[in-house]
């Protein structure tokens, strides 16, 4: 009776979803959450529905309680991890983006914030230089995740206390290149970093 009750509220949580309907999918799938305490989708769902009414922390809290439940929940992970980039907290962002590539090795998204989140904490200068190589061969394809505020931030950030390293100078370059991500970091192309590393470029 529970199965065939959580399996009616989580598709009638769908539905609303899909419909646009965000407070009626979240109250579907508490309800189905309630049915069968264990299962892992009727979270994850509702983390969406969250993220979607601008419940931010909520959404990772219930991303969060997804990847205990089922930690192979690939979806979730890599939901946390964007959403761990956006509120700012780069630690979380790169312990779910690695667990995503712990699976799968050449997902996009995951290697770009584990770069950047790389580029920006890890103290050693060669593996910072490394980070930075990879964000370099990772673009333009991973042009999008800077459009999130914070990682631009945390890329002007990190650039800024990095020396002119090969990967530093890469990087750069290949931001220069991409001009989606010129529009995107405007900002970042007027500071000082910026024309040290044209100088660097172009020496």
């Amino acid at each position: 009776m529970a199965t065939s009750t959580y399996k009616e509220w989580l598709a009638r949580g769908r539905v609303h979803q899909r419909e646009g309907r965000a407070v009626d999918a979240m109250i579907c799938y508490r309800r189905a959450a309630h049915s069968v305490p264990r299962a892992a989708d009727p979270r994850y769902y509702l983390g969406e529905v969250l993220w979607q009414l601008g419940r931010t922390a909520d959404a990772r809290a219930a991303w969060h309680e997804t990847t205990v439940l089922s930690p192979q929940h690939i979806a979730a992970r890599q939901a946390l991890a964007e959403a761990s980039l956006v509120a700012g907290d780069l630690s979380a962002a790169k312990a779910a983006a690695d667990a995503v590539l712990a699976k799968r090795p050449a997902d996009l998204r995951a290697n770009t914030i584990s770069a950047l989140a790389a580029l920006d904490q890890t103290a050693n200068g060669d593996e910072r230089d490394r980070a930075a190589a990879a964000l370099a061969r990772l673009m333009p394809q991973a042009a999008a995740v800077l459009e999130v505020p914070y990682a631009a931030a945390t890329l002007g950030r990190a650039l800024s206390r990095l020396p002119a390293t090969p990967g530093r100078v890469a990087l750069v370059a290949s931001l220069v290149q991409v001009a989606e991500v010129t529009r995107n970091l405007s900002g970042l192309f007027t500071s000082p970093w910026h024309l040290k590393a044209g100088q660097s470029i172009a020496n």
